[in-house]
């Protein structure tokens, strides 16, 4: 007795349930072809339609399709990582380094870059007019989640804690604290 694929491979996939169609004023049916698998359209005689021989889709890659979607997932997933990328560009705008950072390691790096501008006399960023005013609208952002940041893993435990970084670094550089 043969098992229900062997059986499906040879009936018509009309006898199965799974298709059958209208063309052109008489019905088609889709016949399996034993060597490639693929479906030709045939009518009710078992003349082929060699109008649509070929066109047809194959089963097989429709069976392959689960696959392809978790194998798009992955490659999704498998595309998300702890790392931030921060490149360093020449004044052309051609690139002079690259450098692979954690993200906390990336975020001290912004909030020390700030410290400098402030240091150099250069104008706060976020559209506030004094250092003073970024800061401690820049501290009410940070707080203003409870719980660690969002990205992980993280080395700090809440917004305080990184408020406290922050002051930290502009005292070792000779700046007041504005918290």
């Amino acid at each position: 007795m043969p098992t229900p694929a062997s059986r499906r491979v040879r009936e018509p996939l009309h006898e199965q349930g799974l298709c059958n169609g209208y063309g052109r004023g008489k019905m088609w049916l889709l016949r399996r072809e034993p060597d490639s698998g693929g479906l030709t359209r045939t009518g009710p005689d078992g003349a082929v339609d060699n109008e649509r021989r070929g066109s047809v889709l194959s089963v097989r890659p429709m069976r392959a399709l689960p696959l392809v979607i978790a194998l798009f997932m992955l490659w999704g997933v498998a595309g998300c990582s702890n790392t931030v990328t921060e490149y360093t560009l020449d004044s052309h705008g051609g690139v002079t380094s690259v450098e692979t950072l954690t993200p906390d390691e990336s975020w001290k790096r912004t909030e020390d870059r700030r410290i400098e501008a402030e240091l150099a006399g250069r104008k706060p960023e976020a559209g506030k007019t004094t250092w003073r005013e970024y800061w401690k609208w820049s501290y009410t952002n940070i707080r203003r989640h409870p719980g660690p940041p969002a990205w992980k893993p993280t080395q700090f435990k809440n917004g305080d804690e990184m408020v406290a970084y922050i002051e930290d670094r502009r005292k070792a550089r000779g700046l007041p604290a504005y918290d």
